[in-house]
């Protein structure tokens, strides 16, 4: 219970985090520090380990209460680093919010401090989240030069899941863009570099991206060997949401391969992840999958069913 030793359950907290190790992050936060122990950054930094925490489980609300809490504490302090920390989390829940323009001032304020202080991680955390953010908001060309220099600076810096990371979201930019040939090369980049670097979320990201490009080329047996790689590993982390994902994928690779057994299994298996989770957004994938289903085994009207249910109801 030391302050010192506190600071090193912290750090191995960061680490997981930053891993998006979110199971084994919890544990390390399960106990709040100690009242004996006052200092307002070790504090400011528990509570931006939870927030950072809550966004990977996809608790928003959580994540927004801690990182006040973390901002609060850290008004203390005489340094300027860690309220820019604090201000790239909140870029990244503005980003999971949708306010795009809110995400940007926080970015472009972190630029700004990185640049000052020639702190080059910041700097490399604020370019990466600029490109993500253009990303999310559906702007991939002009997200493309954000993550080549993102992935740039990675590899200056040696952080090989950052920029793994960079390249995989580089890959996504291009497949929005219909460029899949050079997509599939940059996934299959990012995944190798998130394997040298022994991160299982990483990796399973990149591994369905790579089914995904194997399915739009007509590769199905691929596409489910890949996105059964990427689900065992999902399993692994505790990771309901990516679960789900790759469940859905699944379930349509096999609706490709006129596998009607087990794409119903794998569909019926998303469904339940999606009811856990509150995941309204993404159930429709399971009603279509399940009129494909109806469809492929004669069961017509149940098939129209399905769609029109998904007619009625579309994803919030």
């Amino acid at each position: 219970d030391s302050e010192l030793g506190w600071r090193f359950r912290i750090l191995h907290a960061e680490i997981l985090l930053a891993e998006r190790e979110a199971k084994q992050a919890s544990f390390a936060l399960a106990v709040s520090p100690p009242a004996n122990l006052t200092s307002p950054d070790l504090r400011a930094r528990f509570s931006l380990c939870q927030s950072h925490l809550c966004l990977l489980l996809h608790d928003r609300k959580g994540a927004h209460a801690h990182l006040n809490e973390a901002q609060t504490l850290a008004a203390r302090l005489a340094t300027s680093r860690l309220p820019a920390e604090i201000q790239l989390r909140r870029a990244s829940l503005a980003i999971a919010d949708g306010d795009t323009e809110a995400a940007r001032q926080d970015i472009e304020r972190v630029l700004a401090y990185a640049d000052g202080s020639g702190d080059k991680f910041l700097r490399l955390g604020a370019t990466g989240s600029m490109g993500y953010m253009l990303l999310q908001d559906d702007q991939y060309d002009a997200a493309v030069p954000w993550f080549k220099r993102a992935a740039a600076q990675a590899k200056e810096l040696g952080a090989q899941i950052s920029e793994g990371r960079s390249i995989g979201d580089l890959g996504i930019c291009l497949f929005e863009l219909g460029d899949f040939g050079k997509a599939l090369n940059y996934f299959r980049l990012a995944e190798a570099r998130s394997a040298t670097a022994g991160s299982r979320y990483e990796r399973q990201i990149w591994l369905g991206n790579i089914g995904n490009i194997e399915e739009v080329n007509g590769e199905y047996a691929s596409a489910a060997a890949d996105y059964s790689k990427a689900l065992a590993m999902a399993r692994q982390l505790g990771e309901e949401y990516w679960t789900a994902v790759w469940l859905d994928d699944l379930a349509s690779a096999s609706i490709e391969l006129k596998d009607w057994d087990a794409a119903e299994r794998y569909n019926n298996e998303a469904a339940a992840h999606k009811n856990r989770a509150g995941d309204r957004k993404s159930a429709p994938y399971s009603a279509i999958n399940a009129g494909q289903i109806a469809n492929g085994r004669g069961r017509h009207n149940d098939a129209i069913a399905f769609f029109q249910d998904v007619v009625r109801h579309p994803a919030p």
